[in-house]
């Protein structure tokens, strides 16, 4: 399951680089940086420690999930509102550019997260009921 999650993570990341970088260098290569191409691979590495982490807490209890997915889904948030709010002190000038391509970029690599803690769940719950009837 986690090398799925990672094999899926890693195309996602050169998807989402190839765009962030072309259409910053097709449509305003002026407001190109070179963080934009970064920052998916950030994002990559960050989705699967925490899918790892998660998929660990998948066998205990429920409430030991949900803290855990809690304390993962709060750290990443309060973490990239450090990081903004550290590059736009530094570079007020490509603020718009930089929260618009943060901001898609994050929402695609939660989607990814959230569909893939799900797909756990389902083959989870798949292998158990299965389980039970032998």
């Amino acid at each position: 399951m986690l090398k799925q999650f990672i094999y899926k993570t890693i195309i996602i990341i050169f998807i989402s680089t190839a765009l962030c970088v072309s259409i910053f260098q097709f449509y305003f290569p002026s407001k190109f940086l070179l963080l934009y191409g970064f920052l998916p691979l950030v994002f990559g590495i960050i989705n699967i420690i925490i899918f790892k982490f998660l998929v660990n807490a998948g066998d205990s209890t429920l409430l030991k999930f949900s803290n855990r997915y809690l304390l993962c889904t709060t750290v990443k948030l309060l973490g990239s509102i450090f990081f903004i709010l550290g590059f736009l002190i530094f570079n007020k000038e490509h603020a718009i550019p930089f929260l618009s391509t943060f901001l898609i970029v994050y929402l695609v690599f939660l989607t990814q997260e959230i569909v893939g803690i799900l797909n756990f769940f389902k083959k989870k719950s798949k292998s158990e009921s299965s389980e039970s009837k032998t």
